[in-house]
């Protein structure tokens, strides 16, 4: 049976995207939109801003992203089209 729970990464990819998101398309990024972009409770949400904050990858006090937040967001973004590009070459008959 497969694990289907996020890890770590995927977790701070997925708020860091939800934050980029919402920035561009409203012009702010709002913590209930993030929230629901990000499919997590909302205390887990909450801690997960304050680690973010703490690794200096986001603001929390405007819900922004920092310099070293995009940088992860566009190094994960690699990393998983490298994974699909594996899949597609290895797995797919």
């Amino acid at each position: 049976m497969l694990n289907n729970r996020r890890g770590k990464l995927e977790i701070f990819f997925d708020i860091l995207n939800a934050i980029s998101h919402e920035s561009l398309e409203n012009g702010v990024a709002r913590p209930t939109r993030v929230h629901n972009r990000s499919k997590l409770s909302y205390d887990k949400m909450q801690s997960n801003l304050n680690e973010l904050e703490k690794l200096h990858m986001i603001s929390k006090s405007s819900l922004s992203i920092t310099k070293k937040g995009r940088g992860f967001l566009a190094d994960y973004n690699k990393i998983k089209d490298l994974q699909a590009k594996i899949e597609r070459v290895y797995f797919t008959r």
